[in-house]
């Protein structure tokens, strides 16, 4: 990593520079863990440093970092931009079984916009609200943390989800084609200062959702069986293969434990024999920059007769010239 930084130095550092403490997910749980030893026998609704529903923190507790919230499950919102998107079954009755017989022993992480305190949302702890659910426990005990945009829901998601056990590539897959649908992140280039991840990982990461629809489903079923090597194993095998082969080898994957060298090999041995497309070459051409130096864009072309260009930081003018010539030039309608 550039400058010497860990990757959750630099990721708490992106984060801190949002909102002080963002980041600090995990001072929470122990703070929430100091208050409940504090309080062996429970934590009653009337006592002081917990309250129920409210999202006002009582000016009688002094320390207000580890105050804890009794709010109703149907009132946390499911995170939409949560890093873990794949929640398996047989693990929310785990939940569901420890919760009553055990109780909430750690409370969840709830965050609400600076803007719009009464909406809750629940951006670490989605096993254990669907463990309630099932369990029929009607509330979470929670503490709360103020945001300023719905793109630090995902950021305050991430870095808790990483000081446990980690996303699979299918989770963060899932979360960051949301987080650009929503345009909560402009550019794919964006994520890699979002999450401390290299350009090339995230490429790999994202292109997981060109797999075939009935592959991703099945990856949903065991995604810890399919890291990002194994899971760009698979993008590359279905440039070759029929959807059906491809769900073949995720299959055998699974059942066979294929190690990442074992998937790469039988990759490679499968296509052995079969035609291989032809390299296209291209040619990318940058335009020049601003008066910064800023690069404003690019045109590309291929030797097939494709050519694609981006162009940024047009006039209205400038954008609309562009436009009206591009569709006269090649009879473009409405």
């Amino acid at each position: 990593m550039a400058g010497g930084k860990s990757f959750k130095a630099k990721l708490s550092a992106s984060v801190k520079d949002t909102q002080d403490e963002l980041a600090k997910a995990s001072a929470r749980f122990n703070l929430a863990d100091q208050v409940m030893m504090q309080n062996p026998h429970g934590l009653a609704a009337t006592r002081q440093g917990l309250s129920r529903g409210s999202v006002q923190m009582s000016d009688a507790d002094s320390n207000e970092e580890a105050k804890i919230h009794l709010i109703s499950v149907d009132r946390l919102k499911d995170n939409p931009y949560n890093a873990r998107q794949i929640y398996k079954p047989s693990i929310v009755k785990e939940r569901a079984i420890s919760l009553k017989a055990n109780g909430q022993k750690v409370p969840v992480i709830v965050a609400y916009l600076e803007d719009d305190p009464e909406t809750l949302w629940l951006v670490d702890g989605h096993y254990r609200k669907r463990g309630c659910i099932e369990a029929g426990i009607p509330e979470m005990k929670c503490v709360l943390q103020p945001v300023r945009s719905k793109r630090d829901l995902y950021k305050l998601s991430f870095l808790a989800n990483e000081e446990r056990e980690g996303g699979t590539p299918l989770d963060n897959a899932l979360s960051w084609k949301r987080l650009l649908d929503d345009k909560q992140i402009e550019r794919e280039e964006d994520l890699c200062e979002l999450t401390g991840m290299s350009w090339g990982n995230v490429n790999k990461t994202l292109a997981i959702l060109k797999l075939p629809t009935e592959v991703i489903d099945f990856i949903r079923e065991a995604p810890e069986r399919f890291g990002l090597g194994i899971c760009y194993e698979l993008t590359l095998f279905s440039k070759e293969m029929r959807a059906e082969i491809v769900l073949s080898f995720a299959q055998r994957i699974v059942d066979e434990e294929m190690s990442f060298r074992q998937v790469v090999d039988f990759r490679k041995k499968s296509i052995e024999g079969r035609e291989r497309k032809a390299k296209e070459i291209s040619r990318q051409y940058k335009l020049p920059g601003d008066m910064d130096g800023v690069n404003r864009g690019f045109i590309k072309e291929w030797d097939s007769g494709k050519v694609t260009f981006e162009v940024r930081d047009l006039t209205e003018k400038e954008r609309a010239d562009l436009v009206s010539d591009l569709r006269k030039r090649f009879g473009a309608g409405e």
